[in-house]
């Protein structure tokens, strides 16, 4: 698969130099983006004598059939979909470092 790629909102294509990706010169500022998409497989499995469906997206389960007699298992159904679900989050951070202790 190749990756969306782009620099401050252009598109580029990126060379490879082994396992790194090249995308030319970058200036103070821009925002790189490599975006690859991540692909869903289906996987039938027998655990304790029940037959499953597994849906798997990457490396994680995010959905299985029958999903469970009492709590349903794995209804992720916001992993299924190619939007990135950005969290804004307020962090602590000190005006001075906090003192050594010495012991």
């Amino acid at each position: 698969m190749d990756p969306r790629s782009g620099i401050s909102g252009q598109a580029r294509t990126p060379s490879w130099s082994g396992r790194y990706a090249q995308l030319g010169t970058v200036k103070r500022g821009d925002v790189v983006t490599l975006t690859w998409p991540i692909a869903e497989c289906t996987m039938k499995e027998n655990l304790w004598a029940t037959n499953y469906t597994l849906i798997v997206k990457g490396n994680t389960v995010v959905l299985i059939d029958p999903p469970g007699k009492y709590y349903p298992f794995y209804q992720r159904d916001h992993y299924r979909e190619d939007q990135v679900r950005w969290v804004k989050r307020e962090r602590f951070v000190p005006s001075k470092p906090a003192p050594h202790w010495h012991y």
